[in-house]
């Protein structure tokens, strides 16, 4: 019986090394799983910082050169228009393809040529359904809502009809 008794308290000593072992073992493995974790946490968070970085410096570059954009419209139309078209306004002395980019194309055009330059005038109807259906009278014809004169292609007047 005392051998038996060693025997197992000889196999109890064994199991509890194992275990201590094992749990060293693990307790390893977990601090090794963490570092990585950690490494991968920072890899990300500086991959996301460099991505923000870069976000940052295309958006000063689209701002700088939208800024340099509206300096030459500026220059060349001044401030008036250009403030105008930024605001989806038609103004006098505002040039057709600004018109045209703010209305999109007239639905009638009437043009007269004299020694003095070409006169435009652009006729815009009136529009419901989301823009989609132009109204009309009760005798078929186009309801225009505004007209645009033109002398040498820069707005001379705006009349609503």
């Amino acid at each position: 019986k005392a051998l038996y008794k060693q025997r197992e308290a000889v196999a109890a000593a064994l199991y509890k090394q194992r275990e201590a072992a094992a749990a060293v073992a693990e307790a390893a493995a977990e601090k090794e799983r963490a570092k990585q974790r950690a490494a991968a946490e920072k890899e990300y968070n500086e991959k996301r910082a460099a991505e923000a970085k870069e976000r940052a410096k295309q958006r000063a570059a689209a701002e700088k050169k939208r800024q340099e954009a509206r300096r030459k419209l500026v220059k060349e139309y001044g401030e008036a228009v250009v403030a105008a078209f930024e605001q989806g306004r038609v103004c006098l002395d505002m040039p057709k393809a600004m018109v045209t980019q703010l209305k999109g194309e007239p639905d009638e055009v009437k043009r007269s040529v004299t020694k003095r330059g070409e006169k435009l005038q652009y006729f815009y109807a009136k529009r419901f359904g989301g823009g989609e259906y132009v109204e009309k009278n009760r005798l078929g014809n186009v309801i225009h809502e505004t007209r645009i004169d033109f002398v040498n292609g820069v707005v001379t007047g705006l009349k609503d009809l």
